[in-house]
């Protein structure tokens, strides 16, 4: 965390093969060349571009968030969990963020073609039945253990 921390800056990497919905045949596919294609595309990434502190230890995250080959820009709702210390003592702010996407502004795009004709779409993400909050079409929830990342003093501030 920057002296002021409005300069603070934030860069955070997510192993694609990390993704945990809690259901394995999904996460295979989710790992498939249909949606993240972990083999080509091994990393997500996010780096900030701008912070904001809206109050009651959450932070706003504005920045450039990295799926497959494409970047978008897009905003982490932030909650502040805690400080600790890295093994050479280095203090640690820890985070917890969410974010809504739209998988096809990514390259992930998965449709069935049906017998009858006509395409099965999946509109909602693949907990829509157990996350009611989740109303938003064509939005995907994404749970990931394994990520790895560093708040940090903006360069030049």
């Amino acid at each position: 965390m920057a002296e002021r921390p409005e300069d603070s800056s934030a860069e955070i990497t997510i192993k694609a093969a990390s993704i945990d919905t809690g259901t394995a045949d999904r996460d295979r596919h989710l790992r498939s060349p249909d949606f993240l294609d972990v083999d080509r595309f091994p990393d997500l990434r996010f780096r900030s571009t701008m912070v904001e502190f809206p109050g009651d230890d959450r932070i706003a995250l504005t920045g450039d968030l990295t799926i497959r080959d494409v970047t978008k820009s897009v905003v982490l709702d932030a909650e502040f969990t805690g400080m600790s210390q890295d093994p050479w003592g280095n203090p640690r702010a820890g985070y917890s963020a969410s974010t809504q996407i739209d998988r096809e502004d990514f390259g992930g795009s998965w449709n069935v073609a049906l017998e009858a004709g006509g395409l099965a779409r999946v509109e909602d993400g693949a907990d829509r039945g157990r996350r009611p909050d989740h109303a938003q079409g064509g939005r995907d929830t994404v749970v990931t253990r394994n990520a790895t990342s560093e708040l940090s003093r903006r360069p030049g501030r």
